[in-house]
């Protein structure tokens, strides 16, 4: 069974900055009412999803899964969760994407 892993974002910047960021690559989906951190914005595979494909580019087999984001004192903390390995290749290129904004990303295996 595949292990989960648990990731939160914190994100500094201005307000628009953030809003763009989010704007672009959170993503509903409505057939199972949740929120989910599209990688293929930042790092697309292509025409076809590859599982194989996504964890070399992505660093993962998914997508940033049941998103949770909080706003607070002009911090937006992301929290979500990833199938078997952390999205530390998205993540690389998230920043080179979005230099503007300050990214910290904490990250736990439930496996280790």
């Amino acid at each position: 069974m595949p292990n989960r892993v648990y990731i939160r974002l914190h994100l500094t910047g201005t307000k628009n900055n953030i809003d763009k960021f989010m704007k672009e690559n959170i993503k509903y989906r409505g057939d199972v009412e949740e929120e989910y951190l599209d990688f293929g914005v930042v790092v697309p595979l292509g025409d076809e999803y590859d599982r194989d494909i996504a964890e070399k580019m992505w660093g993962t087999r998914s997508t940033g899964l049941d998103v949770y984001t909080v706003e607070k004192d002009g911090h937006t903390f992301i929290s979500f969760f990833t199938i078997n390995s952390p999205c530390s290749e998205w993540f690389e290129k998230a920043i080179e994407k979005y230099p503007e904004i300050i990214f910290t990303f904490i990250y736990h295996d439930e496996n280790n």
